[in-house]
């Protein structure tokens, strides 16, 4: 309540925040209780039905808001399961995506690309296979650093560094000719998320 009303969109991240029963019970707070006009959930995926749920019953109660979704790939099938350690992940997370998607225009669905070693000589391939085959229409682009005790080598970093760019590259060249959507350019979070892209 202190925060009114300076405070006007938040971020929720985990862990995985579905994980969290009480998850639509903190979001109503900050609706009821900050002029937050949107929230965004970082998300793997892995509960399509808790997403559902939870979408659907705040964009009931609260028709002025914007909720936002981003869910992680890594790879393809199995090989996402197997980097995430999460059986049946891949499928789960496009069945949210689609879900939110399926929505409306008030909830917002990306998907998060991790270039990292682990796919960074293939993740140029996911993301056109992802936007042409599967629909998916809105991305963001990470890069991975180092951490703890292990350190990537050299030769991995400046592979993932040139995979990196070419995929910020592409999403912003097919932003550009309407091929997927970027973040609302009419909003400062929206045109921080382009830029960062």
């Amino acid at each position: 309540k202190s925060m009114w009303p300076s405070l006007q969109h938040v971020n929720i991240t985990g862990g995985e925040p579905f994980l969290r029963k009480d998850l639509v019970d903190i979001v109503r707070a900050y609706f009821d209780n900050a002029d937050l006009g949107s929230i965004l959930i970082n998300s793997n995926g892995s509960l399509p039905k808790r997403v559902d749920e939870f979408t659907r019953a705040l964009l009931a109660e609260y028709p002025d808001k914007k909720i936002f979704f981003v869910f992680s790939i890594d790879a393809f099938g199995e090989e996402h399961d197997k980097i995430r350690k999460i059986p049946e992940l891949f499928r789960k997370v496009m069945e949210s995506y689609n879900i939110v998607k399926s929505l409306g225009p008030r909830a917002v669905p990306t998907i998060n690309l991790t270039v990292s070693e682990q796919n960074y000589q293939h993740v140029n391939k996911l993301y056109k296979t992802l936007r042409d085959d599967y629909g998916v229409q809105s991305f963001a682009p990470v890069i991975v650093r180092d951490e703890g005790v292990y350190k990537i080598p050299m030769d991995k970093k400046i592979g993932i560094l040139v995979a990196y760019r070419e995929l910020s590259s592409n999403i912003l060249s097919d932003i550009a000719s309407g091929k997927i959507h970027g973040f609302d350019t009419g909003t400062i979070r929206g045109r921080l998320v382009n830029a960062k892209s």
